[in-house]
């Protein structure tokens, strides 16, 4: 998953969207906020594990998916914008 090889794309716009924790599975669940569920993404929207909020709780081995993106009320960006939706899931 992090060697950046892989690419992947998961389109989640819309007002429903199923819960990232259905498709975020394997490596990619480390990139998922705990409390949330939201994506967890840096400031060009690339997945990563690290939590971009807070110090608190980091991965011992941050990593950031080069060719995986996500954006919309899915994530959990640095910015932290308003969201229209919360996960539910």
């Amino acid at each position: 998953m992090m060697n950046g090889k892989e690419a992947l794309t998961i389109d989640c716009s819309g007002l429903k969207f199923v819960g990232p924790k259905h498709f975020m599975t394997g490596d990619l669940a480390q990139c998922l906020d705990k409390r949330t569920g939201q994506i967890l993404v840096n400031v060009n929207g690339q997945v990563t594990n690290v939590h971009p909020l807070t110090k608190k709780n980091q991965p011992s081995n941050p990593s950031t998916c080069k060719n995986i993106f996500s954006y919309g009320d899915v994530c959990l960006s640095p910015s932290n914008e308003v969201k229209s939706i919360v996960s539910m899931f």
